[in-house]
C-alpha cells in the first residue's frame, strides 16, 4: 500500500527536489501532485483525496500555515508536513499548533525527508489497519458501505472467500465477551474471525496461480491444516468462484448462513458455497422419542429418561442433524424439564453451560454426556460443587496446571479429565471466579507466556515463540497476539528497543 502525497511550493526547483526524494528514497510513498500555493493545494485535495501535504511556508495567495489551518478543519484526515527555512522557525511553530504533523528545515536532506515520512507511514499503516477492521465488522453485520470505501480498503477488483469454523458455531449469548481476530495490515489476504475459533479468508483473485475447484479445495485444506490448533473437528467453507468488491455483503451473509445450517458435531467437512442445499425436509422424525423422554420426566423416571435422551443422540448423529437444530430440540427438552418440580438444574449460567458444551464438544457422545450431567446432576458432583473443590484453591490448581502446559495442545476435554471433573463443572468454574471461558482464558495465558518470552530475549524468531506457546502456524500465532495486546509480535519486541 504506497501513501499518496502532494508536494506543494511556489518554487519549482524545491518541488522537483521534495518530488525525487520520495521517488528514490521513500518506495511507501506515491507524489499525485503539486501546487504553487495553498489554493491550488486544496482544489488538488477535492481531486485526488491524499494522505499527506508537505508544503512551504512562504507562499502566495495562501501561504503554508492558512492551508494547514484550513486542511485540519476541513480534512482532519490528512497528515500536513511544514518544509521551512531556519530564519522561518516561527511559521512553522504555527504550523504545530494547526495540527501539523512535523516540520522540515530547507534544505531538505533525504536521510531527513526519509525518517519524518517513515514515521507518518506508521501513523498511516496504523490508523487504515483500525480502520479496516471496522469496515469488516460492518461487513460482517451486513453494514451497508459505499463502494468508494470498499475499493480503499479491498482493493483487489475480485476476491475469493474461504470460512473455517473450528469445533461448533460462535456463541450468541449476551455478556459473552469474545475477542475479534485481524490479519496484520501486511498481509496480502485479508483475515476476520468472530473469535479465534474462526477465520473468513478474503483472497485476492490475482494471488492464487490456479481458479479450479480442485486447486482452491487442496489451498483450504492446507489452511485448516496451519489453524487446527485445540480444534476436533472444521467446517470449510468455499466460494467457488470469484465474486467482486460490492458483492461483499452479500457473500459473507452467505458464508455465515452456510455455516448456521451445515455445521455438524464432530464432523469435518469441506463445502463449496455454491453447493449448499439446506436439508430441512430429509430430518428423521424423532417425535417418538422426544414424547418418551416427556413421558419419563413427568412421571420421574430418571434412568429411562436418560436412555431416551441417548437414543435421541444417537439419532440425530446417524442422520447428521446440524448444531444448530440440535440445540432448537435441546431448548424444546429443557423447557419440558422446568414444568416438573423435581428437576432444578436450570439457573442463572444454564445458559452459559449449555453454550460451551456446543463449542468445545469434540463429538455426538461428549455433548449428550455434558447435556445429560446438566439436566441430570450427578449428586456427588453436586456435593463436590458446594463443598472445598469449589474453592480459589482448586481452581488455582487448575490454572497452575493450563500455565505449565500451555505448549501442549490441551482443551476443556483434556483439563476436565485431569482433574477429574465433568467439562460443565470446570466451564462453571471459569464463568464464577475469571468471567471468562476456558478459551479465553487459555490464550490469555499463552499471550502473557509469550509477551515474557519476547522480554526476555529481544532476538527471539517469532516462529519459535509460537511453537513454545502452543501454535504452530505463525501467522495464526500474530493475529492472535495483536487481538489481545494490540500491536503485532514484531512491533512489540521493537518496542521495547
Amino acid at each position: 500500500m504506497r501513501h499518496k502525497v502532494i508536494v506543494v511550493d511556489d518554487e519549482p526547483a524545491a518541488a522537483e527536489h521534495v518530488c525525487a526524494i520520495i521517488e528514490k528514497k521513500c518506495p511507501d510513498f506515491i507524489v499525485i501532485g503539486t501546487a504553487n500555493n495553498g489554493m491550488e493545494c486544496l482544489e488538488l485535495i477535492r481531486e485526488s483525496k491524499p494522505d499527506i501535504v508537505i508544503s512551504d511556508v512562504k507562499m502566495p495567495v495562501m501561504n503554508g500555515i492558512e492551508l494547514i489551518k484550513r486542511i485540519s478543519d476541513e480534512y482532519p484526515d490528512i497528515l500536513t508536513l511544514i518544509v521551512s527555512g531556519y530564519q522561518e522557525f516561527e511559521y512553522a511553530a504555527g504550523a504545530l499548533k494547526y495540527k501539523a504533523v512535523d516540520y522540515i528545515q530547507k534544505p531538505v536532506l533525504p536521510a531527513a525527508m526519509k525518517e519524518t515520512l517513515e514515521g507518518m507511514s506508521e501513523r498511516l499503516n496504523e490508523r487504515f489497519y483500525e480502520e479496516r477492521k471496522k469496515l469488516i465488522r460492518d461487513l460482517t453485520r451486513g453494514v451497508a458501505t459505499g463502494e468508494e470505501l470498499l475499493k480503499k480498503y479491498f482493493p483487489a477488483e475480485r476476491y475469493y472467500g474461504i470460512m473455517i469454523r473450528k469445533n461448533g458455531l460462535p456463541r450468541r449469548f449476551r455478556g459473552t465477551k469474545e475477542v475479534e481476530v485481524f490479519s496484520d495490515i501486511h498481509e496480502s489476504i485479508i483475515v476476520y474471525g468472530r473469535d479465534e475459533m474462526e477465520s473468513l479468508y478474503l483472497i485476492p483473485y490475482n494471488i492464487l496461480f490456479s481458479r479450479e475447484k480442485e486447486a482452491l479445495r487442496e489451498y483450504a485444506e492446507n489452511l485448516g491444516r496451519k489453524e487446527k490448533n485445540n480444534a476436533f473437528y472444521l467446517t470449510t467453507l468455499i466460494t467457488g468462484k470469484p465474486f467482486e468488491v460490492s458483492e461483499l455483503i452479500a457473500v459473507i451473509s452467505k458464508l455465515y448462513q452456510g455455516l448456521n445450517i451445515r455445521t455438524i458435531i464432530g464432523r469435518n467437512q469441506l463445502l463449496f458455497l455454491e453447493d449448499l442445499k439446506s436439508k430441512d425436509s430429509d430430518y428423521p422424525d424423532d417425535m417418538k422419542t422426544l414424547k418418551k423422554l416427556d413421558y419419563y420426566l413427568s412421571t420421574h423416571q430418571s434412568d429411562k429418561a436418560k436412555q431416551e435422551l441417548k437414543k435421541i443422540f444417537e439419532l440425530w448423529e446417524k442422520w447428521n442433524i446440524p448444531q444448530i437444530q440440535i440445540e432448537g430440540k435441546i431448548w424444546q427438552i429443557i423447557y419440558s424439564l422446568r414444568r416438573y418440580d423435581d428437576y432444578t438444574g436450570y439457573d442463572v449460567g444454564f445458559e452459559y453451560q449449555l453454550e460451551d458444551s456446543f463449542y468445545y464438544a469434540p463429538n455426538m457422545k461428549s455433548l449428550c454426556t455434558n447435556v445429560e450431567s446438566m439436566i441430570f446432576p450427578d449428586e456427588l458432583e453436586e456435593k463436590i460443587m458446594k463443598g472445598k473443590i469449589d474453592s480459589p484453591e482448586f481452581f488455582d490448581l487448575i490454572k497452575n496446571y493450563m500455565r505449565n502446559n500451555s505448549k501442549e495442545p490441551i482443551s476443556l476435554q483434556s483439563v476436565s479429565k485431569e482433574f477429574g471433573v465433568s467439562q460443565t463443572y470446570l466451564s462453571r468454574l471459569f464463568r464464577k471466579y475469571e468471567e471468562k471461558s476456558f478459551n479465553n482464558y487459555l490464550t490469555f495465558v499463552r499471550m502473557e507466556q509469550a509477551k515474557e518470552m519476547m522480554d526476555a530475549d529481544k532476538k527471539v524468531f517469532i516462529k519459535d515463540v509460537a511453537n513454545m506457546v502452543g501454535y504452530n502456524d505463525q501467522f495464526y500465532f500474530s493475529r492472535i497476539f495483536r487481538s489481545y495486546m494490540g500491536v503485532c509480535p514484531t512491533d512489540y519486541i521493537n518496542s521495547g528497543d
